[in-house]
């Protein structure tokens, strides 16, 4: 028996706040080690996550464009609902109950991901995917919210370092169905532990995060060795990237579409030539999903999470 099709419907995307341009962190830049390191160019504007502003918040304002779009009982009537908050609003638990509860939704799933980092809307694709191919419910709501830059990296004593350029914030609400509207062609999601624990959050002097102490974080950064790994992930990601596109039976040399959360440069020295470069090389997953999932086109995501998940997802 064949699995039925499950489909991207729709991407709704939020912004929080004015553009910020790049000078603005230009104007507290000290010297450090990650400065000319490609991972850390910062791009010409992003935005920064209000003070008062929730997590909740940014996905409920997110989700409007679909309540727009296709009414509020599709969203609220979702059976299943997964989230991810790159910074929770609360350690004890997750954003999946409030943002149910903003919404009108009583799904039956709900599931906060919390290990999804930079690749969470492409981790909460396949996961979706996975659940309603199982018979779990006609449709899910896929909620997630980056809200880092703002409330981390904006901090005086982290916005000096040449990585607190680099970080957005925003937020994106994906509708999943099963349908043949627009459906997900392949989705592939690989680990590598070793990697766990490149990202780092430090104090000064030194504390664990939930300890009481000086309000601000000394730094949050990758650590000196996260640049060595590029080249075993690179090389993971080329080797089977090309395999899963075969198997689906789509060239990536034929997508409109190309979104990815890591350098457009170092994508195509690993393989995605000028040659076979998408024409509309975009953003990222989370605000660029919208361009991606309109029918008729061939896009591809491709994400790494500071756990060096890299993760491809294509659909037409």
């Amino acid at each position: 028996m064949a699995k039925p099709t499950v489909s991207l419907i729709d991407v709704s995307t939020y912004l929080p706040g004015d553009p910020i341009p790049a000078g603005y962190s230009a104007r507290f830049a000290e010297s450090d080690d990650l400065r000319d390191n490609v991972m850390f160019r910062a791009p010409k504007f992003r935005h920064h996550v209000g003070a008062d502003e929730s997590s909740v918040d940014m996905i409920e304002r997110a989700a409007r464009g679909l309540i727009e779009r296709h009414g509020h009982d599709v969203v609220a009537g979702a059976d299943v609902l997964i989230t991810h908050t790159q910074v929770p609003d609360m350690a004890f638990y997750g954003q999946g109950g409030g943002i149910a509860h903003r919404l009108g939704m009583r799904p039956s799933w709900v599931l906060d991901l919390n290990n999804g980092g930079c690749v969470a809307f492409v981790l909460a694709l396949n996961v979706a995917r996975t659940l309603l191919s199982a018979g779990q419910g006609r449709t899910a709501l896929i909620a997630i919210a980056q809200n880092a830059a703002g409330q981390f990296f904006d901090q005086p004593t982290i916005r000096r370092k040449a990585q607190s350029a680099v970080p957005g914030d925003g937020a994106a609400v994906g509708l999943v169905a099963l349908s043949e509207h627009s459906p997900i062609l392949d989705v592939e999601c690989r680990t590598y532990g070793e990697y766990a624990g490149e990202m780092t959050l430090s104090y000064d002097p030194p504390r664990k995060w939930w300890q009481a102490g000086p309000a601000r974080a000394a730094s949050v950064s990758r650590r000196a060795r996260s640049p060595r790994c590029w080249p075993a992930a690179t090389g993971r990601f080329r080797k089977w990237r090309w395999r899963s596109a075969t198997e689906s039976g789509w060239p990536p040399r034929t997508s409109t579409c190309w979104s990815p959360t890591s350098p457009t440069g170092r994508f195509c020295a690993i393989g995605v030539t000028r040659s076979s470069c998408p024409r509309n090389v975009i953003g990222t997953p989370l605000t660029s999903a919208a361009t991606c999932s309109v029918p008729g086109s061939r896009s591809i995501w491709t994400a790494r999470s500071p756990t060096a998940s890299w993760v491809p997802g294509k659909w037409s």
